[in-house]
């Protein structure tokens, strides 16, 4: 059922995923089965987290360190780590972030998980792009490819590619070419967000916060509410580039979104006063 669960969340993060989610977590905790219980606990979090209910994630989060912590599994541990490392972040909770970020990664080094490695240095690329360290996020990015090629894992390399091309034009090919060989739809959603702000060689300005704007609705349909709000970014972001007055309202709608699901990340990104 578990699984079950977390495919369906592929496309959507609807009611139906939290019901189920739900009651894997009640059957894995009334027979015992520990280890399932916190990969449960730890994928009630990330469904939280999309859909905006950032209070439910931490406290999922809370759970699941805890009983990690007393199973000593590291690969439950480690995906605790990862997976909370983004509620942390979106809360706005900057050294939390880092810290379970570090700890997944250490542990991911530690089993010689690749795909885990892999992950760890993508959520940190992406911290780097969003200080405008550019040079330090290719690196990483760069690693991560090559784990991620020899570990055949076609969804991760297909993230990081998308995250290089931001880097670095000359990765917008490979980034298309593997993302047209995959089915996913949330799983990939850095990849088309990516791509997305990338847009065609002749594509205006307009037509790329169109597509931006296009997939944020498409992701709120979905309620994956983290992933709106980070397509309405990047739209916001090149409204503003081109001085269109359109980014005065669309800025207005993400603060209001983002003050009321407390995504304190986001206000900080758009340099407002923060949630209490």
């Amino acid at each position: 059922m578990l699984s079950f669960a977390l495919m369906r969340m592929d496309e959507s993060a609807d009611d139906t995923v939290v019901k189920d989610l739900q009651q894997v977590l009640a059957l894995s905790e009334r027979i015992g089965t520990h280890d399932q219980h916190v990969y449960a606990l730890a994928g009630y979090a990330a469904v939280m987290h999309s859909r905006g209910q950032l209070d439910e994630a931490e406290s999922s989060c809370k759970r699941a360190y805890a009983e990690a912590e007393q199973l000593r599994n590291p690969f439950n541990t480690m995906m605790v780590n990862f997976t909370c490392a983004r509620v942390a972040s979106d809360r706005g909770d900057v050294d939390t972030a880092a810290k379970r970020r570090q700890v997944g990664q250490d542990i991911a080094n530690k089993i010689g998980d690749f795909k885990a490695i892999a992950r760890g240095e993508t959520q940190l690329a992406q911290v780097d792009m969003a200080h405008g360290d550019w040079a330090a996020a290719r690196d990483r990015l760069q690693r991560a490819i090559e784990k991620l090629n020899v570990a055949e894992a076609t969804s991760g390399e297909t993230i990081a590619w998308s995250l290089l091309a931001l880097c670095h034009d000359r990765a917008l090919m490979r980034a298309r070419a593997l993302r047209s060989r995959i089915t996913e739809r949330i799983t990939v959603f850095d990849a088309d967000l990516a791509l997305a702000q990338l847009g065609s060689p002749d594509a205006e300005p307009k037509q790329v916060v169109g597509a931006l704007l296009a997939l944020a609705d498409d992701a709120e349909k979905r309620f994956w509410l983290a992933n709106a709000l980070e397509a309405r970014l990047a739209a916001l972001e090149g409204l503003k580039r081109n001085n269109d007055p359109a980014a005065v309202p669309l800025q207005r709608q993400i603060e209001a979104t983002a003050r009321q699901h407390g995504f304190n990340r986001v206000l900080a990104r758009l340099q407002v006063k923060k949630t209490n």
